[in-house]
């Protein structure tokens, strides 16, 4: 095992040790999870995008709410995402993956997984683009050819925005973050949000 994933290992244990420790009611009113008892146990339901996701506490179970596969990255995630949440409302300011604490170190494949991959999915059409990101339940933004935002998790906006090319230039596209997000996620779990929904505005034009 690297020293990176040792380093990984090591700060998601400490993140499900501090949910384990925490209030639950006091998560749920920072996170803006839905909390439930039942019995000994809470549950914390969480809207990932699309689609639900709930935690049992304190033994940090994760599933979905419809029954469907949970993937392990997106258990990590939810994991983070409920233990470092403070309340930090949305700045309204699009930051890029360079900006956030360290972010520098990961732009570049970032940009190859999000932005790129739109392109070669899209290419110079936005049409398809813009009811993808409208069957996920976007808000539309005056930003680019298209651009739209996204309530991915509760406290948690990310933006995906399409230019069009012309003459020499190519399309583009960008998926940015709000600024408040180094307060709910590490980075690297950040990125990981911005490559999935890339995936999934993709996979909606695709299965549409």
């Amino acid at each position: 095992m690297n020293q990176m994933s040792e380093d990984y290992v090591s700060l998601l244990a400490r993140a499900r040790a501090a949910l384990r420790e925490a209030d639950p009611e006091r998560v749920a009113s920072l996170s803006g999870a839905r909390l439930e008892r039942l019995g000994d146990t809470c549950l914390l339901t969480v809207r990932f995008l699309d689609i639900e996701l709930t935690i049992a506490h304190p033994d940090l179970e994760i599933s979905r709410a419809d029954g469907g596969p949970c993937a392990e990255w997106q258990g990590h995630l939810l994991t983070y995402y409920l233990s470092m949440a403070d309340g930090t409302q949305p700045a309204g300011k699009w930051v890029a993956l360079r900006d956030l604490p360290g972010g520098m170190f990961y732009q570049k494949a970032y940009d190859g997984y999000t932005g790129g991959d739109l392109v070669r999915a899209f290419g110079n059409d936005v049409e398809p683009f813009r009811e993808a990101c409208r069957a996920l339940g976007a808000e539309p933004l005056n930003t680019g050819d298209a651009g739209y935002r996204f309530l991915v998790l509760p406290k948690v906006w990310l933006a995906a925005l399409y230019w069009l090319g012309e003459e020499t230039i190519p399309p583009s596209a960008r998926v940015l973050f709000d600024a408040c997000i180094e307060h709910y996620l590490p980075t690297d779990s950040c990125a990981a949000l911005g490559g999935w929904l890339s995936d999934r505005i993709i996979d909606k034009h695709r299965n549409e």
